[in-house]
């Protein structure tokens, strides 16, 4: 569920409405010691590791102007506290969107989730969000404001700052503005969801679609042991998606309970889809391994899980708060499942910190990250007190 920024308790709060402002709230903020933590609508705030309370709480809600919106280039460019929900109004008057589906789209504010880096169930199809970004303007912790990609490039000490931004988790720098490029809507949508009993089953039918030459645009699984829904949908030309229909559900009838979904209500599926492992509060491990493997994962792992099932991508979520040993008891075995399948496992929310949440990541790896972060960030501003 999304986090009431009342909980954490913040020194202050600051509502800046312009890149100008939050950056002279960082400079004094990084001048007097303390740490600042930006957040938007507060959906992914609680991802990665604990919260603690931060000196200074920046919010963006103010930051929610259209800087300019050219749909013959298919381009838009947004401040960052613009929540999806008024992003997507806006492009759908000229036919346009960006494919994009989170939860709480209505509080999802546009910097907080390229800062999280996550992507919804279209990231088969449409790709991650970060390859939706032309540009960004971001504040740094000293107050510089840089302006990396888009029609203005200006990287600093030598990074693909675009990049490095987006996922980071306000670590390295405060979003206030991005650049996106857009798609037109598709004429039409259609999606079904169907039951199986065990994992080979679900699994098969999750490689039946992906190999039956459909193109879809999503292809998810989420269930337990014994327990499995699958969710896959195509989109596009009206043609197109009344010739993928039959055979779709060809696949899909190999299972029971079939559900259909047609234009506007498969956008309405996926919001409420996408909320799984996040509606409720407690540990989240991502699991990532070959989409191939997919059945190896749910014949392991008893559930409940939700999975991206055509990216391979596997969120198990216990729906409960993990005591640290029993959070990094599972999450090591979760990574031994995975390296052994080709992939890797990490915390996406809990109670772990440091090499613990992310055991995967090589020492030279992480000391590369730190580097990084202590290049834009040398005193430790950002983060909000959130532990490393």
């Amino acid at each position: 569920m999304p986090v009431d920024p009342a909980r954490l308790r913040a020194g202050r709060i600051e509502t800046p409405a312009s890149a100008a402002e939050a950056a002279q709230v960082l400079k004094a903020a990084a001048g007097a010691g303390q740490t600042v933590l930006a957040c938007g609508g507060g959906c992914f705030l609680d991802c990665g590791t604990p919260l603690h309370a931060p000196d200074v709480l920046l919010r963006t809600t103010a930051l929610a102007r259209t800087v300019f919106h050219e749909p013959k280039e298919l381009v838009v460019r947004v401040q960052a506290g613009m929540t999806l929900a008024a992003l997507q109004s806006l492009l759908a008057t000229a036919g346009q969107e960006v494919p994009w589906d989170f939860p709480w789209p209505e509080r999802q504010t546009v910097g907080g989730l390229l800062a999280r880096g996550l992507a919804g169930p279209r990231r088969l199809g449409a790709g991650m969000p970060r390859d939706h970004v032309l540009g960004i303007e971001a504040v740094l912790a000293d107050g510089s404001v840089v302006r990396p990609g888009g029609r203005v490039v200006k990287n600093v000490a030598g990074y693909d700052l675009t990049r490095l931004f987006v996922g980071s988790g306000g670590r390295l720098g405060i979003l206030t503005e991005a650049t996106l490029r857009v798609t037109p809507l598709p004429e039409d949508a259609f999606a079904a969801t169907a039951a199986f009993g065990s994992p080979a089953a679900a699994a098969g039918a999750v490689a039946a679609v992906l190999g039956a030459g459909l193109y879809p645009s999503f292809v998810e699984l989420k269930g337990r042991w014994g327990e499995y829904t699958v969710a896959a949908g195509i989109e596009g030309l009206r043609e197109s998606v009344a010739a993928g229909r039959e055979a779709l559900l060809g696949v899909l009838r190999g299972g029971g309970q079939v559900t259909e979904l047609r234009g506007a209500s498969v956008r309405v599926f996926l919001a409420d889809w996408t909320r799984g492992p996040w509606e409720r509060p407690g540990f989240v491990a991502r699991v990532s391994v070959p989409r191939s493997r997919l059945g190896a994962v749910l014949e392991a792992v008893e559930g409940p899980l939700v999975a991206n099932a055509g990216n391979g991508v596997i969120r198990v979520a216990p729906g409960r708060e993990l005591a640290p040993v029993e959070a990094k008891d599972l999450l090591g075995r979760l990574h031994v499942l995975a390296v052994g399948l080709g992939g890797w496992a990490a915390q996406e929310r809990g109670c772990l910190v440091g090499p613990a949440a992310e055991p995967g990541l090589s020492a030279g790896t992480r000391a590369l990250a730190e580097r990084v972060r202590l290049d834009l960030d040398p005193g430790g501003c950002l983060g909000g007190g959130r532990r490393a």
